[in-house]
């Protein structure tokens, strides 16, 4: 029961409110976004069965929210979060004929990305000292990244197959940051301009022995990057102001088949990825002993793990998927990561659970002209983990289940009509824990049963 769960401390997320799904905020919280996007595709065929394909992308994107930080009913304070952000891409590539003994595709992408902000937050009359005061961070930045990549394919016998590609990324970043504080909490700073350059190369090899033309073994070894960029939010110093970019190895090793005259689909992989500089959130205490949320690097990270995925055909209509995962994800070496003497050594990593698993059933019945009946039920599961890498017991989460339903018909190619149910048997799923910057401890939950008719259609 909730009143059990309670008593060992399960759902304590929020600090005044308890219970799940009820707060004790009294500021008249919301949030508002507003997304806008296209995509452009074109695919030109020439005589001789080449491809070329161009992807065109615009987006804009406007969020608002105001939040509670305090999480009571008092005025203690409130944050509004303004953020617009405008971005276009741009894609060239070809494409080789497949069939060949070797086959390739080559292409640049391209991303122009504009983002300007307007954070603050407001101490009301019952902050500590009766403080009615502010602060607010209105930032922008900028991002241009320019990339080549080329990937083939080499057959150089009937069962086995070489493959590689690499990719050249040239990225920009520049930033505009400012913070005008009048609470005595946080830094006072104006027009900090920073500039960031990296230049990239991401190799990829890989090894391919067909066993049947139904059974694939494969390999792969990997390059991966994520570049680095600046915690432009409210802050007490600018010590973690930077974080440096992130690179990883990846090796994994796979099998892929289809079997029993395609009534069987069974994937299975091995992989180890080893992270240097590992990009994490951590919460960093303030000079005046409150918490913020602040992107940094930790030292060295391994994942590694197991991975199932298997689809069977039980009958004609009727589909069985399962899929599970086995992982473990820890830091190897994060000297203070809590502070100064503060090591995560061997800690795992947030949000990382050691097992997951998936299971779904899938049933089709056509009748009539065209028409046909589907039903869906699928219950996922995952294992327990920590929503900080200190991995205390105030930052544990505890393992959780949820499952889904859905049925629904279908006319032709184009209606749908379904009626489905999202957390079915009503669970009640801590999903993270975590402080506002006033240093409240928050939870956040799955939603309750929720349930509903969706109405599809088609225009091609």
């Amino acid at each position: 029961t909730n009143a059990e769960a309670l008593a060992n401390g399960k759902f304590n997320g929020f600090t005044l409110a308890p219970e799940p799904y009820n707060v004790a905020h009294n500021a008249d919280e919301f949030e508002q976004r507003n997304l806008k996007g296209t995509i452009i595709t074109a695919n030109y065929f020439t005589p001789q069965n080449y491809q070329w394909v161009s992807i065109t992308g615009i987006r804009k994107a406007e969020f608002s929210e105001f939040s509670e930080e305090d999480y009571s009913p008092l005025d203690v304070a409130t944050s509004l979060f303004d953020e617009d952000n405008k971005q276009l891409s741009q894609e060239f590539r070809l494409v080789s004929p497949h069939g060949e003994a070797t086959d390739y595709v080559v292409g640049v992408y391209l991303l122009d990305q504009d983002i300007s902000t307007q954070r603050g937050a407001n101490l009301g009359i019952n902050f500590p000292g009766k403080v009615n005061t502010s602060v607010t961070t209105p930032s922008s930045a900028g991002v241009r990244s320019y990339s080549a990549y080329s990937n083939g394919n080499w057959r150089f016998t009937d069962t086995w197959e070489a493959t590689s590609g690499i990719r050249y990324i040239h990225e920009t970043k520049d930033l505009d940051y400012s913070s005008v504080d009048t609470t005595k909490l946080f830094i006072n700073v104006n027009h900090v301009l920073e500039n960031k350059t990296y230049n990239e190369l991401l190799p990829r090899v890989g090894l391919n022995y067909h066993v049947t033309p139904d059974i694939l073994i494969y390999s792969a070894i990997a390059r991966g990057y994520r570049s680095g960029g600046w915690n432009a939010d409210f802050l007490s110093t600018l010590e973690n102001f930077q974080f440096n970019p992130e690179y990883a190895i990846n090796y994994e090793l796979g099998l892929k088949s289809t079997l029993f005259n395609n009534h069987l689909t069974l994937n299975t992989s091995a992989f180890s990825t080893k992270f240097r500089d590992f990009q994490v959130f951590q919460f960093i205490t303030t000079k005046a002993g409150g918490t913020l949320l602040s992107l940094t690097n930790a030292g060295k990270v391994t994942s590694q793990g197991l991975e199932l995925d298997a689809n069977v055909q039980l009958q004609t209509n009727l589909n069985f998927s399962f899929n599970a995962a086995f992982t473990q994800a820890k830091f190897d070496e994060f000297q203070n990561g809590g502070g100064l003497g503060i090591n995560y050594d061997n800690n795992s990593l947030p949000f990382a659970p050691e097992h997951t698993y998936y299971v779904a059933l899938d049933y089709q019945h056509p009748f009539a002209n065209n028409f046909s009946f589907y039903g869906h039920i699928d219950y996922g599961y995952s294992g327990n983990y920590f929503s900080n890498p200190d991995n205390k017991p105030a930052n544990a989460i505890e393992h959780h289940d949820i499952a889904n339903s859905r049925l629904g018909l279908k006319a032709g190619d184009n209606w749908d009509i379904s009626l489905w149910v999202k957390n079915l048997t009503n669970e009640t799923n801590l999903r993270t824990r975590s402080v506002s910057f006033l240093g409240v401890p928050r939870g956040y939950y799955d939603p309750p049963r929720l349930y509903g008719l969706t109405v599809k259609y088609n225009f091609y």
